[in-house]
């Protein structure tokens, strides 16, 4: 009778879906394919910002997330995605992947840096949900290459993100740590 019960019980807890919580990630290497379909994720539109000496759009940017961290996370975890975009939908796309605690720690803090090439039909399509399905990466690492950066400047990305350490690294206000979740209205 005990087998009975015992099969019974874990039955319904497979039924039901009852998982052991994932164990946090160490390392994560995206592909382009992590990359597709992100504007589905969560997403925000950020306003422009004026950084100390940084060349950024004087657009305001659509950012996107996945997964979002869990509310009070004090960083990014591991395997965290995200994209800036124009607004307009005209411009370079740009990521960021946490790779893993120890990746290029003294430069990005763990993060890997990224630029994206979209299809001629995904471009300027921001408000289309499931695109992009094709995106290929441009350059990844710690920087831009020498003339790859936002209007061609020679400034590395690390150099202004590095001034972020107290946020992971993070420049966009909606990207504030503790994590609260992103605005309301996305």
């Amino acid at each position: 009778m005990w087998w009975l019960i015992f099969a019974t019980t874990a039955a319904v807890a497979a039924s039901s879906g009852a998982t052991r919580p994932a164990k946090p990630l160490r390392a994560y290497v995206a592909k382009a394919r992590d990359f597709a379909g992100y504007r589905g994720w969560a997403r925000i539109e950020v306003q422009p910002h004026k950084l100390r000496g940084g060349p950024h759009p004087s657009e305001p940017q659509l950012l996107y997330i996945q997964p979002e961290p869990p509310i009070g996370a004090t960083a990014m975890p591991v395997g965290t995605r995200i994209v800036k975009e124009p607004a307009s939908g005209k411009g370079p796309v740009f990521a960021m992947v946490k790779r893993s605690l120890t990746y290029e720690r003294e430069e990005t803090g763990g993060w890997e840096l990224f630029a994206l090439t979209l299809s001629k039909r995904d471009l300027g399509a921001v408000n289309d949900r499931r695109a992009p399905g094709n995106v290929r990466i441009q350059w990844r690492g710690v920087g831009a290459p020498k003339g790859a950066g936002y209007d061609d400047h020679d400034t590395s990305c690390q150099i202004c993100h590095a001034t972020a350490y107290k946020n992971d690294r993070l420049l966009s206000p909606p990207l504030r740590l503790p994590w609260q979740g992103l605005p309301k209205g996305r």
